[in-house]
């Protein structure tokens, strides 16, 4: 699953996902499976390249659509008095930082919740005073996105 590397350096070079191993593809497979039979949004943003000179084998067709994003929101806390509380997640592939893709996915998955009748929708951004500048950037970079939102 594309979905399972643009995750992958969010587990090895932050915090933010609270997991010390990444999580192979069958687990990730049934992650989303979970989410989805729970009638809860999730968004996947892909681009379409264009093929290399010379591109596929004559009658072959190419595929060239990559996944650079996801977005979702899932149970907050399994209690009854939060069902209609989520946690919203949002995760771009490092080259597609910047370009508006989060803020796109936020947004279907926070239009969503709405039409759901969700009256609150969480997002815990993880801070952790110890890191070095990039990642108190990052941090902050993340505060300021889902403040906007």
């Amino acid at each position: 699953l594309e979905i399972t590397s643009i995750y992958r350096p969010y587990v090895l070079q932050s915090h933010v996902t609270f997991e010390t191993e990444v999580p192979d593809e069958a687990t990730m497979r049934s992650r989303i499976e979970t989410i989805l039979k729970r009638g809860h949004p999730y968004r996947v943003a892909t681009i379409t390249t264009t093929p290399p000179p010379g591109g596929a084998a004559a009658g072959e067709e190419e595929d060239n659509t990559i996944i650079v994003g996801y977005a979702y929101a899932t149970t907050y806390r399994e209690r009854p008095a939060y069902s209609k509380t989520l946690e919203s997640s949002v995760y771009v592939s490092k080259e597609a930082h910047g370009q508006g893709i989060g803020w796109m996915l936020m947004n279907s998955v926070l239009d969503e919740c709405r039409h759901m009748g969700v009256r609150t929708v969480l997002a815990v951004v993880a801070c952790d005073p110890s890191q070095n500048q990039e990642g108190r950037d990052r941090e902050e970079r993340s505060i300021s996105f889902h403040t906007k939102l």
